[in-house]
């Protein structure tokens, strides 16, 4: 029952089969969703904008360290079952020359920047991209189930 309770209290939303509620921001940046990236051989748009769980890179990052690099994932898992790295399901997402963020592992934040496919450990890269935390009420806003 406590494990229950844990696994309870640290759950995160999964975002892998959510499809955007619309296609174009009114601002123009198309708003991505994971199925696409799994149906897509190329990448949906140039210039995207998605939501997903930051996670650290190839390697362990401390919360609070400041990052130029984090991997971008549909879902965070939970205290005893971390997130599956799936490579057809991880974006690389490199900041803007200069910027950096405080990295905090597991936090929904929404990425936005030029997406294309990687040969890398991930099947995707976002490269100069900007970042924004989000909360769990960008899903029932922006997403629906697919």
């Amino acid at each position: 029952m406590l494990v229950g309770l844990l696994i309870a209290s640290d759950m995160r939303s999964d975002l892998s089969g959510l499809q955007p509620a619309f296609e174009v921001w009114a601002d123009g940046v198309e708003l991505a969703g994971w199925p696409q990236l799994r149906q897509a051989a190329t990448p949906p748009g140039d210039r995207v904008r998605m939501l997903g769980s930051m996670m650290d890179g190839y390697r362990p990052v401390a919360d609070g360290a400041p990052v130029a690099m984090f991997v971008l994932m549909p879902e965070a898992g939970h205290l005893f079952h971390p997130a599956h790295r799936v490579r057809e399901q991880m974006v690389e997402v490199w900041l803007a020359k200069g910027m950096s963020v405080i990295h905090k592992d597991q936090d929904m934040v929404w990425v936005e920047g030029v997406l294309r496919r990687s040969e890398g450990r991930s099947a995707w890269a976002m490269t100069n991209a900007f970042i924004a935390r989000a909360g769990d009420r960008a899903i029932a806003q922006w997403f629906a189930p697919h």
